[in-house]
């Protein structure tokens, strides 16, 4: 991704322009006298890829290359959700994280992000049209619009999105072996945004849930909780190496074998999926998981 120097910080520059479609005959809310910091906020998912200005092309280019390259991220995902307290995280499908803080610039009329990990700033211009929420990013670097459409709006206690900062610290690789306490430490942060979501999906009446963000060990059943028999690469890649990854897992699979939890069914699977989380999830922080030593 090129970078360009500025102040001897590392500016990558994005367009960003938001559009509402408007439609006299439609059911949707008036949003044009809504202020954009409210209607920025809450989740959004790329949507496609499309290049700026065909006769800007490099002669050199592979242009099937490109599109297929700007495809797989389109296929594999990614979302991006901003909260009220200026923060912000973006994920894609095959686990990359980034997190960071937002803000308005330039009295209103641009955005700028600062990423926590590469320290870069990304500064993102927005317009107001119509009534139909979508985001394009003009990517420089791609010489692309990157679309993005609203998923989600932001829930009443934002810090409970399962996309939140704190609820996704099992996200960040620990740069040093970790001990038993700062295993379980991960795990139980994993099995709180598991939770999160099955709460928000509640909340926000969705028919389904899509755990393309989420990928783990826990498999999710109709009224139950299980583990899958393989780890997927993405969870792997959040602890210091592989045998963490495996101990991590053995530790869930071996708390789960001795489970004993016998919770009511309330014929809401959601509810029922949430409160077994929430159980493990009070388990791993009192101690109750299997440590090193036993594995």
């Amino acid at each position: 991704m090129i970078k360009f120097s500025l102040n001897k910080i590392q500016f990558l520059f994005l367009g960003l322009i938001i559009f509402l479609g408007c439609n006299n005959k439609s059911d949707k809310p008036n949003l044009e006298n809504v202020p954009i910091e409210k209607l920025i906020l809450g989740t959004w998912h790329l949507l496609n890829i499309d290049p700026i200005n065909e006769s800007k092309k490099n002669a050199q280019q592979d242009d099937l290359l490109t599109e297929a390259n700007d495809n797989e991220l389109v296929v594999q995902g990614l979302i991006i959700s901003f909260f009220p307290d200026s923060t912000y995280t973006e994920i894609k499908g095959n686990g990359e994280y980034e997190f960071g803080k937002w803000y308005f610039i330039n009295d209103g009329e641009s955005i700028c992000f600062i990423s926590n990990e590469t320290k870069n700033a990304v500064f993102a211009r927005f317009e107001l049209e119509n009534n139909n929420l979508n985001i394009n990013l003009i990517n420089k670097t791609k010489n692309a619009i990157m679309k993005l459409t609203k998923h989600f709006d932001i829930l009443a206690e934002y810090k409970k999105d399962p996309f939140y900062l704190s609820n996704n610290l099992w996200r960040i690789k620990p740069n040093q072996s970790e001990s038993n306490e700062q295993l379980h430490e991960r795990l139980g942060n994993y099995f709180k945004h598991l939770a999160y979501l099955l709460k928000s999906s509640s909340i926000r009446n969705t028919s389904s849930i899509s755990f393309v963000f989420s990928e783990g060990i826990v498999k999710i059943y109709n009224g139950g909780i299980g583990v899958l028999n393989f780890i997927p690469i993405s969870w792997e890649k959040t602890f210091f190496n592989e045998d963490e990854a495996n101990i991590a897992y053995k530790m869930f699979q071996r708390y789960l074998f001795k489970s004993d939890y016998h919770g009511a069914s309330s014929g809401d699977w959601y509810k029922d999926d949430y409160d077994i989380l929430i159980s493990i999830y009070g388990d791993v922080k009192s101690g109750k998981f299997p440590k090193k030593e036993s594995i």
